[in-house]
């Protein structure tokens, strides 16, 4: 898209609507920057069957819940190395990406996204673990853990896609479209930036989780019930970036009559001429604000809690229910911030382009040959001035962002002797962007023992999208390794989300 405005007396293109586009620039830069949706928990059982995670067991388990970690163990002592990453959205597949790309169907995506606007996640993670228990009459495990991890979230508001659907299709034309058309149809057009946020952390940090067997001690009538929490550290970088408001376009048009007193008596004798008797052109007009800190670099640290529980009620059937992040924020006592409104009323733009016209024939002591150029010149520079006067930056002492709540419930069953099936729910809530409702159901099958095959199906509605997952697991003496991806449909180019994980280690 062309940013340009139009000034009728020229019947030209002249820049200038940059200034009603910087904000919606910024804030889709930042939300490309920061990927598009993954779970933060990467945990390649979690992956491989879509499933929230809550009925895995052993040390995979550590990410998506505690308690599952005490159970089958074959051994006393455990480590295991495990990263993974992904990405998601609600609307862009590779195909629709490559179409971009090609400068295809803008238009129609545009279109689409203009009903709902573009939802967005990502994140990424890598851990060492090592694990201890149970050792003589403690029946329990204890496992510490160092790591990283990145999580980020955003939303680009569906008035944001309108607008550029709008503007691309008048401007794309605007040389063949009479200047009376053209104002009229740019009029119609408007620039709302609601709904437009962006946030998220990237830290480093270790802790200690502790699963315990209570079975005995429950009143409850389980074959086995374990309980376990986690409890992190972590420091990083945090961030958030929100926007709001709306901009319209509308008609200037400066007459002789209203340079006569400002202009007319200083220069040209007071002769000045306009060839359509006034200088008009397109003008943004109305309010845009937006708002963001920053943390200092690797300033931002806090404590983070993860708890579980996970029961085996038979043979067949088992089930678990975790929280991460019940207590999980991080907090910076230094930062950034910075803060804007773009502000523009046609009336006050007017007063400050003839003041500026003014200024500048005097600042170059010529005539006013051209007073349309003059004007446009001056147009320019105060909505530039504009640009750059609608923002500050400055220090902050208080800094901070909530790590997501995810809540996990999953229910798991032995279908046959080789094949075991699950399903189960996951809410994540967001500090900053949507939050999300995850539901699935996968299988994991071991015809193959000692290799797994695993696979299933998980719809979000922060990607608005059915993911077919997929996996492999490998039991070998005391290896033990896993390996996951989705979607599966990303092999077609029609998938809106990716994520993959990995993990090896020894139980001995």
């Amino acid at each position: 898209m062309k940013i340009s405005l139009r000034s009728r007396s020229s019947g030209k293109l002249s820049t200038g609507l940059i200034s009603a586009l910087f904000i919606l620039a910024l804030s889709f830069s930042i939300l490309m920057l920061s990927a598009a949706g993954a779970d933060a928990a990467y945990s390649p059982l979690h992956i491989s069957r879509g499933l929230p995670g809550a009925t895995s067991t052993g040390l995979p388990a550590l990410l998506v819940n505690p308690a599952g970690v005490h159970v089958d163990n074959p051994g006393q002592f455990s480590v295991e190395f495990d990263m993974g990453g992904g990405f998601s959205n609600s609307y862009f597949t590779q195909d629709r990406i490559n179409d971009v790309l090609d400068d295809e169907n803008f238009s129609e995506i545009a279109d689409d996204l203009g009903d709902d606007g573009l939802k967005a996640h990502a994140g990424g993670s890598g851990s060492f673990k090592f694990r201890a228990g149970p050792i003589g009459d403690f029946d329990g495990s204890v496992t510490g853990f160092a790591g990283a991890d990145a999580d980020f979230s955003g939303e680009l508001g569906a008035g944001v896609f309108e607008f550029m659907d709008d503007a691309e299709e008048i401007l794309e034309d605007a040389d063949d479209i009479e200047d009376d058309d053209f104002f009229e149809e740019m009029e119609d057009v408007s620039l709302n930036m609601e709904g437009t946020e962006i946030g998220g952390a990237a830290y480093g940090g270790g802790g200690i989780s502790l699963a315990y067997d209570i079975t005995d001690g429950a009143d409850v009538e389980a074959d086995r019930l374990t309980i376990g929490s986690t409890l992190h550290y972590r420091q990083g970088e945090i961030g958030h970036l929100t926007a709001d408001g709306n901009m319209g376009f509308t008609e200037l048009e400066i007459t002789e009559e209203e340079l006569a007193e400002e202009l007319q008596n200083d220069f040209n004798n007071g002769e000045i001429d306009f060839e359509n008797d006034s200088y008009s052109t397109l003008t943004p007009e109305g309010t845009i604000s937006f708002v963001g800190e920053h943390s200092d670099g690797n300033t931002a640290s806090g404590i983070g809690l993860d708890i579980g529980i996970y029961g085996e009620f038979n043979d067949r059937f088992s089930a678990g229910l975790s929280v991460e992040n019940l207590a999980g924020s991080l907090n910076a006592d230094s930062g950034y911030f910075v803060e804007g409104e773009v502000d523009i009323d046609v009336e006050e733009l007017k007063d400050d382009v003839i003041d500026r016209a003014e200024k500048y024939l005097e600042d170059q002591d010529k005539d006013i040959d051209d007073p349309e150029a003059a004007l446009e010149d001056a147009f320019v520079d105060v909505i530039d001035n504009k640009i750059d006067e609608a923002y500050e930056e400055g220090d902050i002492d208080d800094v901070s962002y909530s790590l997501p709540l995810r809540i996990r419930a999953e229910g798991a069953v032995e279908a046959t002797e080789n094949i075991d099936a699950a399903a189960g729910i996951t809410y994540a809530n967001h500090d900053i962007g949507p939050n999300d409702v995850q539901l699935a159901a996968g299988m994991e099958m071991s015809h193959l023992s000692p290799l797994k095959l695993r696979g299933g199906l998980n719809y979000s509605t922060r990607r608005e999208s059915l993911a077919i997952s997929s996996g492999l697991g490998l039991e070998w003496g005391v290896f033990r390794a896993n390996l996951a991806f989705t979607d599966l449909r990303a092999l077609a180019g029609s998938a809106n989300n990716y994520e993959a994980g990995m993990n090896m280690g020894f139980e001995f």
